[in-house]
């Protein structure tokens, strides 16, 4: 008796767990039809429970799903347990994602169906979507992305909360009483160009019409069964479209400024999630418009160069992009400061900010109004010029820019004249993708630099031939690595008081075996570009450091061996080690060696090029500075920096040979300014016997030019070293 009634009370408990549950708790037959289940099915799919007894799963699930179900059930009744995630059609229409667990029913040892627990989880993964969608929405109002982006990002988010809806956002414009696609990329063009030329506002307007008269949601569950849709039935079938959702939206007087809507190809009425979905539509596209003039102040700062005014990088690259998807003939110039950098950097950047605005408006005035001036960044100017196709019609105009900016202006006290390097090029006659055209007037702008500066240069394909010819130059370059093609040569340097050598600078040659014996000029700046300077000036160290150390064990007098030191060296992890390590393996003595680094570097990699001279200084080797002068002229090196020797870069030393007061006014200052600070001074490209006794007379210490030899082979140095020690 007493068992019996603990089996009623068990079977009771079991029975309310069933009847109370909050999930969907059903079974099937081993057919895959619905035997029984609790109310919360019903909830769940919309279905009485009357409803779904007999029906297949296959009538439940949704299409998509069918298949993979089938295979679980299958799997199920082979005694399989397995809990997966899976969508449902609700009778409404619309579909319920499910978290489902489904078991197999046992007696003894037959199995005779499945046991099955659904829970939904469509508000758990629409909320996450929602979430994730407005904020993304939220970043690109606050991000200055265009209106017409974030309408789009919108109704992608509206679609993604209700399955199988293409959705589409519409302004109207209350003068012409039309409606204009604003918003929705998966929207047919067939119904973008139906609404925005047959629409009329109204009851007569089709649900859109509607509902903006209205100014409630319109619900159209079936298109053939509703009389709005009398006129636009022929329009609907054709698009595939069978039920429709709209809803207007309104600025913030209240006053109407467009609709939001829904399509779908099935008959479908709206769930209440999907209610809030239509809700939230139109609450988020009223954000978005109703803070449109803050919208457009974060797009005119996203769009705008701060510092000039003028648009920016992003802006011209959108609307040429816009150009050039629709194949419009546009002419592009792209403009350079020439010597920019040595004003900003010599005079400040304040200094340089100012010769950037002052270029800006100079640029504008010479430009009609359709074009857009825009700066990509640093000293480099873009202009493009809707409509025009060929070099008549702009030359004048290129022209009129450049001699516009190359006047001269007091700024801040000091006489300045900046001139321009221009590239030209047309679209799409020169390239009709960004990337190329781009490439292309680029190509065109170094051409321009390349003939002297101050002067305009047109796209021509042969330019690209030339930079192929760089980039096989580079290739060639190296090859001559493995095949040991370059070679080191040595400069005398002579002390001014003894007339003797004390020194030698090393200078690394190319023999290019089609091209002869290259200066280091001629090769070294593409290397730097290309990152091949590293590689070859550790080869030149090595072999530097060979001969030195062969002079060493030979008797030689000590003297010093200056080896120039790329920037682009120094910037690269570990090169300091690097070089150390060639220095000790050739078993050199480091205090016959001068490291010659210009002043450029110093400037412009100032932390990391400290560090490294003063590793170098500790192990006794010493530091010319190279090039003062020719391009910041900062006295502030020469107090950061450890440096033993000052040269007088030949541009400076040919102004002695022309007798020109102003040149021999700065090297009397610059040795003096040396020998204060107990450095030694080395003159440069000294080549006749007045620029050597003008520089004996200033108290210069070495010099190196023609004068007194060209560089020569290390056996040649080592022979005149030794002719000297003889004669003595």
């Amino acid at each position: 008796m007493y068992v019996q009634q603990e089996n009623d009370h068990e079977r009771s408990g079991l029975s309310s767990l069933f009847r109370n549950n909050p999930d969907a708790v059903y079974s099937y037959d081993i057919h895959g039809r619905f035997i029984e289940g609790n109310f919360a099915c019903t909830l769940l799919s919309g279905y009485e429970i009357s409803e779904l007894v007999g029906r297949s799963f296959c009538d439940i699930v949704s299409e998509a799903q069918v298949e993979q179900t089938a295979a679980i059930f299958k799997s199920t009744l082979a005694g399989a347990s397995t809990t997966y995630e899976t969508s449902i059609r609700h009778k409404l229409g619309h579909l319920v994602e499910v978290m489902v667990t489904t078991m197999p029913i046992k007696i003894g040892d037959q199995i005779v169906g499945t046991y099955g627990i659904a829970k939904d989880m469509t508000e758990i993964k629409r909320a996450q979507r929602f979430v994730d969608g407005q904020r993304k929405v939220l970043e690109m109002i606050i991000g200055g992305d265009s209106v017409r982006d974030t309408l789009d990002q919108i109704v992608t988010v509206m679609e993604s909360l209700s399955d199988e809806s293409v959705g589409a956002i519409w302004t109207f414009d209350a003068h012409r009483r039309r409606l204009m696609h604003a918003g929705g990329k998966n929207i047919s063009q067939a119904i973008v160009h139906y609404m925005e030329n047959e629409f009329r506002l109204g009851p007569y307007g089709g649900v859109l019409g509607k509902a903006m008269v209205s100014q409630e949601a319109v619900i159209v569950k079936d298109i053939e069964t509703d009389r709005v849709w009398t006129r636009h039935l022929e329009m609907a079938r054709a698009e595939g479209v069978r039920a429709l959702w709209a809803k207007a939206f309104f600025d913030s007087r209240g006053l109407l400024i467009g609709c939001a809507s829904m399509y779908f190809p099935t008959p479908r009425e709206p769930g209440p999630h999907e209610r809030k979905v239509l809700d939230t539509f139109v609450n988020l596209v009223e954000l978005t418009l109703r803070n449109k003039q803050q919208t457009d102040d974060i797009l005119q700062l996203a769009f705008t160069d701060s510092l000039t005014g003028i648009a920016n990088r992003r802006k011209f690259y959108d609307v040429l992009s816009c150009h050039l998807h629709k194949g419009d003939e546009v002419g592009i110039m792209f403009l350079d400061l020439d010597r920019f950098k040595l004003f900003n950097d010599t005079l400040g950047h304040e200094f340089g900010d100012e010769i950037l605005r002052r270029t800006a408006q100079l640029i504008r005035t010479c430009l009609p109004e359709e074009a857009i001036l825009a700066r990509m960044g640093g000293d480099e100017f873009t202009i493009l010029l809707p409509g025009y196709a060929s070099e008549a019609q702009v030359v004048e105009m290129a022209s009129r820019v450049l001699e516009k900016t190359s006047e001269p202006v007091q700024l801040e006290g000091y006489p300045v004249q900046i001139t321009t390097s221009m590239g030209i090029a047309f679209a799409p006659r020169d390239g009709k993708d960004i990337s190329t055209i781009m490439k292309n007037v680029d190509t065109a702008m170094y051409a321009a630099k390349q003939m002297g500066r101050d002067r305009f240069a047109f796209y021509h394909p042969e330019m690209n031939a030339k930079h192929l010819e760089i980039l096989t130059f580079e290739s060639s370059m190296r090859d001559a690595l493995t095949r040991n093609e370059f070679f080191v040569e040595y400069q005398p340097k002579i002390d001014i008081r003894t007339n003797k050598i004390v020194g030698a600078e090393a200078l690394v040659r190319w023999r290019h075996p089609k091209e002869g014996v290259l200066p280091p000029g001629r090769f070294i700046p593409i290397a730097e570009e290309t990152g091949l300077v590293c590689s070859i000036g550790l080869w030149v160290l090595q072999d530097v450091c060979q001969t030195v150390k062969h002079w060493q064990d030979s008797g030689i007098p000590e003297m010093s061996v200056a080896i120039n030191i790329s920037g682009v060296e120094l910037v690269r992890p570990n090169s300091v080690r690097r070089i150390m390590d060639v220095i000790q393996r050739t078993q050199v003595d480091p205090s016959w060696l001068e490291f010659e680094i210009t002043e450029t570097t110093l400037i412009k990699d100032g932390d990391i090029v400290k560090l490294a001279i003063q590793h170098f200084k500790r192990h006794g080797i010493t530091i010319a500075l190279d090039d003062f002068g020719t391009g910041y002229s900062s006295l502030g090196v020469l107090t950061q920096y450890d440096i033993d020797t000052l040269k007088i870069d030949h541009a400076f030393t040919s102004g002695i040979l022309a007798k020109d007061a102003k040149y021999e006014s700065v090297i009397v200052a610059m040795i003096a300014l040396a020998h204060s600070m107990d450095m030694k001074v080395v003159a440069e490209g000294v080549e006749t016997q007045y620029q050597q006794e003008f520089l004996i007379d200033q108290g210069c210490d070495v010099m190196q030019g023609f004068l007194f030899s060209p560089a020569v082979a290390p056996d040649v140095l080592e022979m005149r070293i030794r002719s000297e020690i003889h004669e003595q």
